[in-house]
């Protein structure tokens, strides 16, 4: 969280939660350090952060996301997948990125203001 309290305090708050299995790695790949990394994933366990895994009908679903609104917004993979899971869970998105998943239909799109 990199000292954002409005993001903490989002996430304390909303504990128990869900990421996706792209968000962990996107989680992963931002860590600056190995005390960082150890941090992010010590984090998600003290959390109890499930991490959803994508099956094969949710895959093909962020294929067919990315195919309908990768030019309409430069929507990328990791989102489409986000969507794809959400949707097909059932389950409301909380991003700030409201440029790529306010305008896909099917799921509840929670925006997030940092």
């Amino acid at each position: 969280m990199r000292g954002h309290k409005k993001a903490a305090d989002v996430i304390t708050e909303n504990c128990p939660f869900a990421i996706t299995w792209i968000t962990y790695m996107e989680l992963l790949k931002g860590a600056r350090d190995k005390a960082e990394l150890k941090d992010i994933i010590s984090e998600i366990s003290r959390l109890k952060i499930k991490v959803l895994q994508a099956s094969p009908e949710q895959s093909t679903l962020a294929i067919t996301i990315m195919r309908d609104y990768h030019l309409r917004n430069s929507l990328d993979i990791a989102d489409a997948i986000n969507a794809a899971i959400a949707i097909s869970t059932g389950s409301e998105l909380l991003s700030a990125n409201t440029k790529h998943y306010s305008m896909i239909n099917g799921f509840r799109f929670v925006e997030f203001q940092p």
